[in-house]
């Protein structure tokens, strides 16, 4: 395939739209840096719906939105922005904070709203996920988690990982397994926003857990990462991503699932691959319109307000060199799976300060391929 001619070059698949900085909650990793009001410069109503209106100007089936925050639940005139989705047939999706499902008028707006689904965050075991989130948390996660066929809408679960909670993943996958979810998106940390002060895992870490993921997928899951396109590379050969160079925290990830979920029964199944990455398939518009590759990578591309967001993704020079390999330098432009993984644009721009530089974390450094 020839990097320059992206597939998602003149579309995107997801639109990420951080509706509010509004929340309840104080998240200690929080990428948005919330707060208890919606700020001054937030969307307003007229600009929302001028927003949704943009999308119908891509060609062909508006790309998917997933409206998160902050908490959604907390955007002004989320009523109406949701009915004006719907009347425009935009695919759209909620990330919801938990405190903001809390009450059955929530539940039932969730319920009638016209969302493909919800994410609802789930970052480990009670001491650790309520050690980010706040105490009580974790219980009302799991309170909503058990009450998916109540809602009535499916449900994702997005986990956060760093090297504080490599451990807790095969507690995490028993809790969806109970509770029957089967899409499962893993956050892995970026030092934006609160998350500056959380410590990143480390190369090891990193093989181990998407080796850990691939692992996973034979039990049904669908497992997809953000920042982490190296379990693209495993996935497209996961037998010797399950066999060949395992270490031993892979190991024990893999032992503790099987002891408390039983062994996998899809292993054999092809894991899809969709080849996103910052600005390429995925965008993001902040609270105030302001156009970024990525709630991540914090470079600024324009405004929605002054600008289309078709015309910003079609025509910005940085998304355009972002969406051709042959720019990676070190050792991602040289690396034979750099079409596949490329690895992370915005773990780059953090270490390195340049958005084309290695990925840090890379596994494949350990071994100089």
């Amino acid at each position: 395939m020839d990097s320059s001619k992206s597939i998602y070059s003149s579309k995107p698949l997801l639109v990420f739209w951080e509706t509010t900085k509004a929340c309840d909650l104080a998240c200690r990793h929080c990428r948005a840096t919330s707060m208890k009001l919606p700020a001054r410069e937030e969307l307003n109503l007229n600009q929302s719906i001028d927003f949704l209106h943009q999308l119908t100007q891509f060609e062909g089936r508006p790309p998917v939105l997933i409206m998160t925050g902050g908490d959604v639940m907390k955007k002004q005139h989320l009523p109406e922005i949701m009915e004006e989705a719907r009347l425009l047939k935009i695919p759209f999706a909620l990330s919801p904070a938990v405190t903001g499902l809390e009450n059955e008028e929530a539940i039932e707006l969730v319920k009638h709203s016209g969302s493909s689904s919800i994410s609802i965050s789930l970052d480990g075991r009670k001491d650790f996920h309520d050690f980010i989130r706040g105490a009580g948390v974790f219980e009302s996660t799991l309170k909503i988690l058990m009450s998916r066929e109540e809602i009535g809408v499916n449900i994702q679960v997005n986990t956060l990982v760093s090297s504080d909670n490599v451990k807790d993943l095969p507690w995490v996958l028993k809790i969806l397994l109970d509770s029957g979810i089967r899409t499962w998106e893993i956050f892995f940390l970026i030092k934006v926003g609160r998350g500056i002060d959380i410590d990143d895992v480390s190369a090891e870490e990193y093989d181990a857990v998407c080796r850990f993921l691939v692992f996973a997928s034979g039990y049904g899951i669908n497992i997809r990462t953000v920042e982490g396109p190296y379990f693209r590379k495993l996935s497209y050969d996961h037998n010797n991503a399950l066999e060949k160079g395992r270490n031993s925290l892979y190991n024990s990830l893999r032992d503790l699932t099987v002891k408390i979920c039983g062994a996998p029964d899809h292993a054999d199944d092809k894991i899809p691959i969709a080849r996103t990455s910052d600005g390429n398939g995925v965008i993001f518009v902040s609270h105030d319109g302001k156009v970024k590759p990525s709630g991540f990578l914090p470079i600024d591309l324009g405004s929605i307000t002054g600008q289309s967001l078709p015309e910003i993704y079609r025509s910005n020079p940085t998304l355009k060199r972002l969406r051709d390999r042959n720019n990676l330098t070190e050792s991602c432009r040289e690396c034979p799976y750099r079409e596949l993984c490329g690895g992370s644009r915005a773990r780059a721009f953090f270490y390195e300060g340049s958005v084309f530089g290695k990925d840090p974390v890379c596994p494949l450094l350990l071994s100089g391929v």
